[in-house]
């Protein structure tokens, strides 16, 4: 039998997005944050020792002999507290962290919170509900460069965004421990407000859940929104330290739920991350296989020998892509897809496209030409096997593949200086089944992507802020591949800019000079980075317009060869570098 928590890991990765995370104050105990028994036993020796006792073994015991009644977290805060900020008040000093507390690493992020956190950073996990009121999840997740959207009240709800277009949404059901509106007590405890209860019941509905350090007997309102759920979508999982309480039970037996024994929420969370992050990279081409190609490629480019072997690799590979485009997984493109479907389609495309276009890369830096047609074949077969009808979203991310060969084939031929071969890749004319043919330049480059709007890369995990998500993006993945052929992390980002901004230039060649120099506002064109990064933009065009090298790009072709269309092409990116550049 396959143990839980793989199954769990394993669903999490083949699911992006999907699960919710529900965090109860066992996740916050290695930080030392008392939960509501340590409280309400630590409240219980307070209220003995206003009496004059001070020296009890067991506290409860001592409660039930003085009161006659067991002692209970509510009924403590609510009859040693009279109003909502009294309470906080009494619960501030369990959860604030002193300045001996942070020497000590107490209350600060547990190894728990940082795996929710690289989880959420990963894009594994978008919604988080704590019944907690410390501030340790959105210090674990600051640290990893998420910042989260947190919902503690009815105002922060009325004021936040939908789930789907947050990179990470915490809901925070009893408040903050800095709010005065915190709900603590049975009598807050028994319902919430109908906001939260339609909240909750959208989550439970449309979201896998995953629940850990709750024990289900504190909150009967959240209990209450997990039974009206219906069974259904995506299945609930629960990590149970020791033997469940009796409304775990009942809840466990209603949803037909998967349970996990775990020792601890930290080793519970830190195992989870870690078999996530090994099953996503599995998913991945092996480094192995990928080294083996690679070093294959070039055993093939050493000598005109090899050509037919080229040859077969690059139809071998192409056949691949082709094949689950057609046939595979990727073959079905029906439905309304959420954001974590189209993400999770993206990541699948780049995945499958990055052998075919780490070898285009290396054809181009050590090719003699013979690769080209091979390759202009391999993306016009991408491009017209790609799917051509169903949700429009999907088919859009179908020629990814496509995408990925244009830049890397480019970038290899920039590096060894091959400009009239650089020129004919960028100007080529590619066509989808059953279209007519469209510039490359205006299909499958940079900010121009047929079929997808660049806002939508900024739904990556890390991406909702960036100027230019798509080229960051490439920056990030794209630009290291070059490894492959020799430049290291600078280099490759100035050939990465070089190709940018030189496909900028081919794709205004069909203005006119006269035209361009006629500009009093910008003509759209691809761009990325160098259209916001002035720096970046300047020492391009110089490496550019050196000595020798200038006049090497206009005598293949760029800017029709033309030093007045160069720079009525460069009079346009300044007018929309003004534009553009935030």
């Amino acid at each position: 039998m396959i143990e839980p928590d793989t199954r769990l890991a394993f669903s999490v990765v083949e699911n992006p997005g999907v699960y919710a995370l529900l965090i109860g104050s066992g996740v916050s105990r290695s930080a030392q944050i008392p939960t509501g028994w340590d409280i309400t036993l630590d409240l219980v020796r307070r209220l003995a020792a206003a009496e004059g006792v001070t020296d009890e073994r067991d506290w409860a015991a001592w409660y039930r002999s003085r009161f006659k009644a067991d002692p209970g977290y509510s009924s403590l805060l609510d009859s040693l507290s009279l109003t909502a900020a009294e309470r906080r008040s009494v619960l501030h000093h369990y959860i604030e962290p002193t300045a001996e507390d942070l020497k000590e690493e107490r209350r600060v992020p547990t190894p728990a919170h940082h795996a929710i956190a690289r989880l959420v950073r990963d894009g594994f996990i978008r919604v988080l509900i704590t019944t907690n009121f410390d501030r340790l999840i959105e210090g674990a997740l600051v640290a990893v460069g998420v910042e989260p959207v947190v919902i503690s009240s009815v105002d922060d709800l009325a004021g936040a965004s939908p789930l789907t277009h947050n990179r990470c949404t915490l809901i925070k059901l009893h408040g903050d421990y800095l709010d005065n509106r915190i709900r603590n007590i049975d009598d807050e405890l028994g319902s919430y407000p109908a906001e939260f209860d339609a909240l909750l019941d959208r989550i439970f509905d449309e979201h896998g859940l995953v629940v850990a350090g709750w024990s289900g007997e504190w909150d009967p309102a959240l209990r209450a929104a997990l039974t009206r759920a219906p069974n259904r979508r995506y299945p609930l999982w629960w990590a149970m330290h020791g033997e469940p309480s009796s409304a775990t039970s009942d809840v466990v037996a209603l949803k037909a739920a998967g349970t996990i024994p775990i020792e601890d929420a930290d080793r519970f969370f830190v195992n989870l991350a870690a078999a996530v992050e090994t099953l996503a990279a599995a998913r991945r081409p092996s480094p192995d296989t990928i080294e083996l190609l690679l070093a294959t490629t070039k055993r093939n480019l050493s000598g005109p020998q090899y050509r037919i072997a080229l040859a077969d690799t690059i139809t071998d590979q192409t056949q691949r892509v082709v094949a689950h485009l057609v046939d595979g997984e990727l073959a079905t493109i029906d439905g309304q897809p959420t954001w974590d479907r189209l993400m999770e389609r993206w990541r699948t495309m780049e995945s499958m496209g990055e052998p075919l276009a780490r070898v285009a890369g290396l054809a181009g830096r050590w090719g003699s030409g013979s690769e080209f047609p091979l390759l202009e074949d391999a993306l016009r077969e991408l491009m017209a096997r790609a799917p051509q009808t169903g949700n429009s979203a999907l088919v859009g991310v179908s020629t990814y593949p496509a995408y990925l060969i244009l830049l890397s084939y480019a970038l290899g031929l920039a590096k060894a200086g091959r400009w009239e071969e650089l020129h004919r890749w960028l100007d080529l004319k590619i066509a989808r089944r059953d279209r007519e043919p469209r510039d490359a330049m205006f299909s499958l480059f940079m900010s121009y992507w047929d079929g997808v709007e660049a806002e939508w890369w900024k739904h990556w995990p890390g991406m909702e802020r960036r100027k230019t998500a798509w080229a960051d993006h490439l920056v990030e993945v794209v630009v290291p591949w070059q490894r492959d052929f020799g430049l290291m992390e600078t280099a490759a980002l100035e050939n990465y800019h070089m190709v940018e901004l030189l496909g900028g230039f081919v794709a205004l060649e069909g203005q006119s000079a006269e035209d361009l120099a006629k500009l009093s506002e910008f003509t759209w064109m691809p761009f990325g980075q160098t259209m916001w990064n002035g720096s970046a933009r300047e020492r391009t065009l110089a490496k550019l317009e050196a000595p020798g090298l200038f006049d090497d790009l206009l005598a293949a072709g760029f800017s029709n060869g033309s030093k007045d269309h160069w720079n009525g092409v460069k009079r346009n990116i300044d007018l929309l570098a003004r534009r553009v550049g935030f």
